[in-house]
């Protein structure tokens, strides 16, 4: 209790071919007092936070960019936008 547990999503980790971009998820279960509670409200006894991220290495910077939602609104049409959000971030070198 009080404490979040955050996994790392293995099979979502990926490397760009120049070795510059890291994108990955995480998932972090969200401590709940009353569960059955949240049952009633939500139609859920556990809450998942979702969050999508990618960092990209430019002039010897990481610049960094991450969105997440809970699990239930991460799956539908928010999780597809926030997925695209991260994936458009360009990090431009300072000279550019």
């Amino acid at each position: 209790p009080g404490q979040s547990k955050t996994v790392l999503l293995k099979d979502t980790v990926s490397v760009s071919e120049d070795g510059k971009t890291l994108r990955f998820m995480l998932k972090t279960e969200i401590d709940v007092q009353k569960p059955e509670l949240l049952m009633e409200q939500m139609g859920v006894m556990e809450l998942f936070r979702i969050t999508t991220a990618k960092a990209t290495l430019v002039d010897g910077q990481i610049m960094a960019i991450f969105a997440s939602a809970l699990s239930q609104d991460f799956d539908g049409p928010d999780g597809k936008a926030l997925q695209q959000s991260v994936e458009s971030f360009q990090a431009l070198s300072i000279g550019a």
